[in-house]
């Protein structure tokens, strides 16, 4: 699982090229399922930064618990309760 900064929608892309997936198009593999929940390397299974309103200061304390949440609980892409 990876989460990445995508504060644009082609961000995520961008982010994923030169690090995690190297030689393979990102957008193909995004388009093929390959980043969503269940595929090869999920990515930002929250739905992203945009889609969590982009808390700018709190930016990185909810990917962290992004994947906390996926890592160690198992509960990728769920919203805690509250």
């Amino acid at each position: 699982m990876v989460e990445v900064h995508d504060c644009f929608s082609i961000a995520e892309l961008c982010a994923l090229r030169p690090g995690v997936l190297q030689e393979r198009r990102s957008g193909k593999f995004t388009a093929d399922g390959e980043t969503a929940l269940g595929g090869r390397i999920p990515v930002n299974t929250s739905g992203g930064l945009k889609a969590c309103g982009h808390p700018v200061g709190a930016t990185g304390i909810k990917q962290v618990c992004e994947i906390t949440l996926a890592s160690s609980r198992n509960e990728a892409g769920k919203t805690p309760d509250r």
